[in-house]
């Protein structure tokens, strides 16, 4: 009795089993089945080069778009987008923005927005004015072109004035000065992160910004992201042939041989020690106001 009663268990079992595989599969194939049509053009187009991608005709051809979401949303385990998955990936995406929303780069700090609003492109240099005494006049390079300054940019109602409309043809990643003499001012030029658009070298203010010259001897600089001056006013430029170094106000430039890697940033420590990183994720640093680096990896 005993044996014929573990037997009906093990028969109930198995077939609890093979119904459990038949519905996962027939859930697969009928998951599969929804997307018969975009698997066909996968099939078609799925090999094409990349030239030939470019000589079919795109216009009015929804069946493409309809490939490149198909494309973009399978499971390259599947062959197919899962489309049980998306409730639960629309869940992750909204408690990651939750999350993102919520953090904030400093602790206790809220940022105000301060423009301009009428003109395009992105920001990456900022330098407060070292002459100001209220350290509210700020300086700003775009790197679609332009350097601009604003008086006062505690108060949301001043607006931002473009030094000159030479400066808005130029892209301007970098801007510092020398602490020895706080109306020299240096900008470097050309946005190396993207390409976007090449520049044309150093350029320096001897008067607090009022008036701009290239330094004709960094012509060749294309891409100069990052710029410090150190305390013995000496200039050390992040360039994408390596750090260039001038001790003389950008009268001539070395490139130290330790350091001819395509640069991405340089820092200035407060002891006086430089660091500055290359494109490929290392590190270097410099004891001696940069003339020789060790790399950190």
């Amino acid at each position: 009795m005993k044996n014929i009663f573990k037997f009906m268990i093990v028969v109930a079992l198995a077939a609890t089993t093979f119904l459990i595989f038949d519905l996962v599969k027939k859930e697969t194939s009928s998951t599969k089945n929804l997307f018969g049509h975009q698997l066909e053009l996968n099939k078609k187009y799925g090999n094409l080069t990349y030239n030939e991608l470019m000589k079919l005709p795109k216009q009015d051809r929804p069946d493409l778009a309809a490939l490149q979401h198909f494309e973009m949303t399978k499971d390259v385990n599947l062959g197919y987008p899962p489309i049980e998955r998306k409730l639960s990936a629309y869940e992750k995406l909204k408690e990651k923005y939750k999350l993102s929303t919520n953090a904030k780069a400093i602790a206790n700090v809220t940022w105000d927005e301060r423009g301009p609003n009428n003109v395009g492109g992105r920001t990456r240099a900022l330098m407060f004015d070292p002459n100001d005494a209220t350290s509210k006049k700020v300086w700003a390079g775009g790197i679609s072109g332009g350097l601009w300054v604003n008086q006062d940019v505690t108060d949301a109602d001043i607006g931002w004035t473009n030094t000159d409309d030479f400066m808005a043809s130029l892209s301007i990643a970098t801007l510092t000065y020398d602490p020895n003499n706080t109306t020299t001012f240096y900008l470097g030029t050309g946005e190396r992160y993207t390409f976007d658009f090449a520049g044309l070298g150093i350029w320096k203010s001897t008067d607090g910004g009022a008036n701009w010259s290239q330094l004709t001897n960094t012509a060749a600089f294309s891409y100069v992201p990052k710029m410090v001056v150190t305390s013995n006013s000496t200039i050390i430029a992040a360039t994408r042939n390596g750090i260039k170094r001038s001790a003389d106000g950008g009268d001539s430039w070395e490139s130290p041989s330790s350091a001819t890697m395509d640069m991405a940033d340089v820092e200035l420590a407060s002891n006086g020690d430089l660091y500055a990183g290359d494109f490929s994720g290392n590190v270097h640093k410099s004891t001696d106001d940069g003339v020789t680096w060790s790399s950190m990896k």
